[in-house]
């Protein structure tokens, strides 16, 4: 269904780039924002297709970012040469919008894309998507449907979509540089607390990959599997501020100096509350049940399972679990029970049952995240 109806007038336009540029500055979800600006696209110009389509990583080839209408599933597959015998790659060459209401009459439009998808291009508008000056690809409108031939005022619009697209990628590339200086800087607390020979990278990783798996079972949103995935890595992080490293204030320090950093600052209180106990006789505040963040109640099972069968070794396996069990209403939360039995069953049968946020983690554990460029928009 359109965004808009299909006699928009100029005020719904414009009202439509308004909200498009409201949403810029709520959210750096890139993938969103273009769907959203193709979806505005294809109603304001009445195409029959919209696209966004990049310069490729090694800047020799073309490819379809995000496409919305006829094909759009097939397009998203295409890629063809960056070079002036198309459309797009002379609209992105030479900076320049072209509207072009007859393509069979234009040797530019390249017939390949067509027939890789069994399409029939009449006309078409492309715009090039520009940030700070540099190209960074061309939004296209394909076969206008209410006049046949695209206007001036189609070419407006496109441009100043265009311009909201080259921000949203922009945030992309900015998201992504982020995302890899918040690894890179877990990666380097995870070696220092190695290097200090008070806890083992194996325990941290366990207690990761224990968590994430309960996680899995209770179906958190990403952005919490990542929390959850790193607070495990970094739970013990205040043990290099205490004498004793059995002394439980370690994980007040450990959420202390996390909230001295902008980007742990939700993973803070997930250490600092992980040796809460939901009867409220744990520590830091005594907190009870649900006044307990509920990613470090889950933090808190997931520690006691693995210190206490790194303990007991692999024949204390049911001792273990049936002190986990007693303790499940008094020190652990009973909503966690199901999700608990559940990571102790496939971690120890070694099920594939592999998910994002172990996978990720296992790729922060094994090397170091490349650094991202233009690879940050493919």
């Amino acid at each position: 269904r359109g965004l808009l109806p299909a006699d928009a007038d100029e005020f719904q336009a414009l009202r439509a780039m308004v909200e498009i540029g409201a949403e810029l500055s709520a959210t750096l979800d890139s993938e969103r924002l273009i769907y959203r600006i193709l979806q505005i696209c294809l109603d304001l110009t009445h195409s029959e297709a919209c696209s966004l389509i990049l310069i490729g990583e090694q800047g020799n080839d073309l490819y379809f970012k995000g496409a919305i209408g006829a094909r759009a599933e097939e397009v998203r597959q295409v890629r063809f040469p960056f070079d002036e015998h198309s459309v797009a790659g002379y609209s992105i060459k030479h900076r320049k919008s072209m509207r072009i209401n007859d393509v069979d009459a234009d040797p530019r439009h390249n017939k390949d894309v067509d027939k890789a998808v069994d399409f029939r291009t009449r006309s078409l508008l492309a715009v090039p998507v520009l940030w700070q000056g540099e190209p960074l690809g061309v939004l296209e409108a394909v076969n206008n449907l209410k006049n046949r031939s695209y206007t001036e005022t189609d070419q407006k619009y496109l441009e100043l979509l265009a311009s909201q697209a080259a921000v949203a990628l922009s945030n992309s590339v900015l998201v992504g540089r982020l995302q890899n200086f918040f690894h890179e800087a877990v990666d380097l607390l995870v070696d220092i607390l190695e290097s200090t020979d008070l806890i083992s990278r194996s325990h941290l990783v366990e207690v990761a990959r224990f968590v994430a798996e309960m996680g899995r079972y209770l179906g958190l949103s990403e952005p919490e599997m990542e929390r959850l995935v790193y607070a495990g890595l970094l739970h013990d992080l205040g043990k290099t501020r205490v004498k004793n490293p059995d002394d439980p204030a370690h994980a007040l320090i450990g959420g202390e100096i996390l909230s001295r950093f902008r980007i742990f600052s939700d993973i803070a209180p997930i250490v600092r509350h992980h040796h809460e106990r939901y009867d409220g006789t744990g520590f830091p505040e005594g907190l009870r049940g649900e006044q307990i963040p509920r990613l470090a109640r889950m933090l808190a099972l997931s520690e006691a399972w693995v210190e206490e069968l790194a303990q007991e070794g692999p024949e204390g396996r049911s001792k273990v679990m049936d002190s986990i069990r007693s303790r499940i209403g008094t020190w652990f939360d009973p909503s966690l029970r199901q999700a608990f039995e559940y990571a102790t069953e496939v971690l120890h049968r070694g099920l594939p049952q592999a998910t994002e946020a172990s996978a990720h983690l296992s790729a922060l554990l094994t090397s170091r995240q490349q650094e991202l460029s233009g690879d940050a928009l493919d």
